[in-house]
């Protein structure tokens, strides 16, 4: 297992959901909703590791960096790179022309062509792809 396993996982689990992780009442994203939706960190938290003291807090707070596995931080840049897709999941907004799923895949498109995700990261757009 890698980092780009988890990069890959939190990207087409977010887009495979199709719709951001809010609270109900707040709006405020969600590592995970009531629901069970999940933001795309929490694509990465296994359920017995998640706890609702996480939200409220980004990739930077010990507790959410404890509760991803190992096995997705084999890069030293790892928690940037979360940072940068966190961060997309959460300021990502549905418009009228193009859905959340969509404006994502443009965001993830975006970083790439930055520089600020790895290009592999665009493997996470493809469809149909398993892990």
């Amino acid at each position: 297992m890698s980092t780009k396993i988890g990069l890959l996982k939190s990207i087409r689990g977010t887009i495979s959901q199709g719709e951001k992780s809010v609270g109900e009442e707040s709006g405020a994203c969600l590592y995970k909703s009531d629901c069970g939706l999940r933001c795309s960190v929490g694509m990465l938290i296994p359920s017995k590791k998640y706890s609702g003291s996480m939200e409220g807090h980004d990739i930077g707070d010990v507790e959410v960096q404890q509760s991803i596995p190992n096995k997705y931080k084999t890069n030293q840049f790892w928690k940037e790179y979360l940072g940068l897709i966190q961060s997309l999941h959460d300021n990502t907004v549905e418009s009228s022309c193009l859905s959340f799923r969509e404006q994502f895949k443009a965001g993830i498109k975006s970083l790439v062509g930055e520089g600020g995700l790895p290009k592999y990261c665009l493997e996470g757009l493809e469809e149909n792809r398993d892990e």
